[in-house]
């Protein structure tokens, strides 16, 4: 599904003589709805990560203190503005209104009541979680039952590779080796000799894919 790019850009003073301009671009995913919700995850995590706002979701985010004492000229003391939390609830608030805008209207009345963006995130993570697991076992089960069978080696790879993104889309990536050594479990009787080669030899899923489509040919 294409999507369009726009650019968010937001100005604020802390005082007089201080101005800081934030700039994000963000691209417009699918909204999430309830049947999507690792898709629609995948494409806001991107463009999370690419304008280098992952603190603002991690449970380990600092927030800055609201207020500092500060001493003025005259000695006297006085508790002003922190500019750093200015500066971090602007982005927060930005970050916010776009995951706003990408839920569809039943998923947005359960988050309204978020103040920053990560509660809002861990709203959202937190209805879908159950649905997750649930989908990364029933991906694994697909992935252990997949057999070759009639299939040509490269068909049959590209099922296990396409289940494969699937459970990383999920949250719950496959190393190269133990997608190699899935589809080495799924080859059948025909290729053990093959299979005993790829492993004796520790070949890469590259050079063994290579090496069973020699064997095909």
């Amino acid at each position: 599904m294409a999507s369009s790019s726009n650019t968010t850009t937001l100005s604020n003073s802390t005082n007089a003589n201080q101005s800081s301009q934030i700039s994000f671009l963000f691209s417009n995913p699918i909204k999430l709805d309830r049947s999507n919700f690792l898709i629609w995850r995948k494409q806001v995590l991107t463009s999370i990560r690419g304008n280098r706002l992952e603190d603002f979701i991690s449970e380990n985010q600092i927030i800055p203190e609201q207020h500092i004492i500060q001493t003025t000229v005259d000695g006297s003391v006085q508790k002003v503005d922190n500019p750093a939390y200015i500066n971090w609830r602007a982005q927060d608030q930005i970050l916010l209104g776009w995951l706003l805008s990408s839920v569809n209207e039943g998923i947005l009345n359960s988050i309204l009541n978020c103040d920053n963006s990560r509660d809002a995130w861990r709203s959202i993570e937190k209805q879908f979680r159950a649905q997750s697991e649930a989908k990364i076992m029933h991906l694994r089960y697909e992935l252990n039952v997949l057999r070759k069978e009639s299939m040509s080696v490269e068909e049959y790879c590209l099922k296990v590779k396409i289940l494969a993104d699937k459970l990383a889309c999920a949250g719950s990536p496959m190393s190269k080796r133990d997608l190699l050594m899935q589809v080495l479990n799924g080859l059948g009787t025909g290729y053990l000799d093959l299979a005993s080669i790829i492993i004796a030899n520790k070949m890469s899923y590259d050079d063994a894919y290579a090496l069973l489509l020699t064997h095909e040919a």
